[in-house]
């Protein structure tokens, strides 16, 4: 579940940079919602959460799907 502004909804992690992540670890993963695409603006904060792990960041990139 993605959590960003007004933005709840379930992603998919596609990427992920460190597969094994602590406290104050830092790393780059990539998602993808589920249902419907959203607008996010880069800078904006997120935070991400599965059971117990969750995850607080930054949007850094925003990649559009391709035309087709």
């Amino acid at each position: 579940m993605v959590h960003c502004g007004v933005i709840r909804q379930a992603a998919k992690v596609m990427e992920i940079e460190n597969v094994c992540m602590r406290v104050n670890d830092k790393g780059i993963i990539k998602f993808r919602f589920m249902y419907r695409p959203e607008f996010i603006k880069e800078g904006s904060t997120i935070l991400f959460r599965e059971g117990r792990t969750k995850g607080f960041g930054v949007i850094t990139k925003v990649h559009l799907p391709k035309a087709g």
